[in-house]
């Protein structure tokens, strides 16, 4: 039976148990609030989740996709095919190969600067960057 049923009769003979009614009735309706609204925020959760996981992922490939690409670049522009970039190939591959170089661009790196960013690649200082050694430290500046 119903609320009102049970407790108005008790009420009615002890009219101080109001108060308990009434806190229980308060406590009870607050606690299912609570169980709805964190089933709303754990769904809410788990879907911005799932959403990160997805970029994520989406990254990873567009970053797969983007070095299989430059690293086909690399071995074009590699004009003695020894399988590194010397400072002279980079800056022909940036003179003569336009998706290089609007790759570049797209990261603010100008013909001027090749020069710097050879010298920063080529840490060992053997005057060549292999072209994983290249396509890594671009996406690392690139992050930068």
């Amino acid at each position: 039976d119903g609320w009102g049923q049970t407790t108005i009769p008790i009420i009615e003979e002890a009219p101080e148990t109001a108060i308990f009614f009434a806190m229980v009735f308060i406590s009870v309706h607050f606690t299912i609030i609570n169980v709805i609204l964190a089933v709303i925020v754990d769904t809410a959760l788990k879907a911005s989740q799932e959403d990160i996981q997805e970029i994520v992922r989406h990254k990873a490939e567009e970053f797969d996709n983007v070095a299989k690409r430059l690293r086909v670049l690399c071995r074009e522009m590699d004009t003695d095919q020894s399988g590194d970039l010397t400072e002279e190939e980079l800056i022909d591959g940036f003179d003569n190969f336009d998706e290089f170089r609007d790759r570049l661009k797209a990261m603010d790196i100008r013909k001027e600067d090749m020069h710097v960013v050879f010298s920063i690649l080529d840490s060992d200082g053997s005057g060549s960057v292999s072209y994983d050694e290249f396509i890594s430290e671009l996406f690392k500046m690139k992050a930068h």
